[in-house]
């Protein structure tokens, strides 16, 4: 998601999970912030950095493990875990586990090497594997919210279809209605968003038509209104919106698209 948002786990103590020959090591000095960079299912990418600055990590790619044909890979970074594998390798080898979405396992595993001067892990006296725990930054989540207005009608997005009569709109050739369309979107999240787009499609017997809307950025609890006309051919439509189109906004889990049949009863003339 260029207009980036931190969306991380600051691994605190953090969560460290040691290779077999280190089972003895359990805790870290320092804590770590994980910013995912782009948190698209196909190609993400992250910057890891030390809580004083020192070290910063960038550009961390991913691949995916235990996914199956299919399964949904988009990123939970808020479930991020970091692993030292080696205190003693130089250079010294870790990787971001990230699991997704899809569950059953499907991990994104992002490798990288330690700076050989950050430093290692405090050794505590011999016993199991130590884990930190995982406090997630706030984060935005972006929503649509109230209704969708349709003329003099009201709808939720969640209703089965929206049925419109050709009043309240106005003819716009072929019995096509142009009416006056609203929608809203909110922050239910903790942290302020970024700007980013927002996307209208509506889908024809002749074809979809695109809207694009510019969101602004929201602090927690803040909303904002779009209004807009669009015209509806007589028949079935199918609208479909898109909150964070382009993904600037990293969120975690959640779908931030909606869909609504809309229903036009009858031609405006």
């Amino acid at each position: 998601m260029n207009l980036h948002q931190l969306l991380h786990g600051t691994l605190l103590g953090t969560t460290l999970i040691f290779g077999v020959a280190d089972a003895a090591t359990i805790a870290q000095n320092h804590a770590y912030a994980l910013r995912m960079d782009r948190t698209t299912a196909a190609n993400p990418r992250a910057t890891l950095t030390r809580d004083d600055g020192a070290f910063v990590y960038p550009g961390i790619a991913f691949e995916r493990r235990n996914c199956r044909t299919g399964v949904d890979a988009t990123p939970l970074p808020e479930q991020a875990q970091l692993w030292f594998l080696s205190v003693t390798a130089q250079p010294r080898p870790g990787e971001l586990r990230i699991p997704t979405r899809g569950g059953n396992g499907c991990t994104l595993v992002g490798a990288f090497d330690f700076h050989s001067n950050d430093e290692p892990p405090i050794m505590p006296p011999p016993g199991p594997p130590g884990q930190g725990t995982l406090n997630a930054y706030p984060t935005a989540n972006l929503v649509a919210s109230g209704p969708l207005a349709i003329g003099g009608a009201s709808f939720a997005w969640a209703d089965d279809i929206a049925v419109v009569g050709p009043q309240g709109g106005e003819p716009n050739g072929h019995g096509a209605c142009r009416f006056a369309f609203s929608y809203g979107v909110a922050n239910l999240g903790s942290a302020a968003s970024t700007m980013t787009l927002n996307r209208l499609s509506l889908e024809t017997a002749s074809g979809t038509f695109v809207h694009d809307h510019k969101q602004p950025a929201l602090e927690p609890a803040a909303d904002t209104q779009f209004q807009f006309d669009m015209t509806l051919p007589p028949g079935l439509s199918v609208l479909t919106l898109e909150v964070d189109q382009p993904d600037i906004v990293p969120e975690g889990a959640g779908s931030n698209t909606y869909e609504i049949p809309i229903q036009l009863t009858g031609p405006c003339n």
